[in-house]
């Protein structure tokens, strides 16, 4: 009996946490703004980061170190 009385309740909780969420949108995705840069140093990192941007990648193939950098598009 008791094992029926838990189940019920979980299914309630589920069902009303479903019913909860339904029809609510999901948040907009975030867009994003990309910088690349040849020949790219340390500082120049730094600074950048100083300014809101992030390091993804790094091409060592090019003849000239790319570096490529994202900060959130507002």
């Amino acid at each position: 009996m008791k094992q029926k009385l838990t189940l019920a309740i979980i299914a309630a909780i589920a069902l009303t946490a479903g019913a909860w969420t339904y029809g609510k949108s999901a948040p907009a995705p975030q867009k994003w703004e990309y910088l690349f840069q040849t020949d790219c140093s340390q500082a120049q990192a730094n600074g950048l980061g100083a300014a809101g941007w992030e390091l993804v990648a790094v091409d060592p193939a090019s003849s000239h170190r790319q570096c490529i950098y994202k900060r959130p598009k507002d």
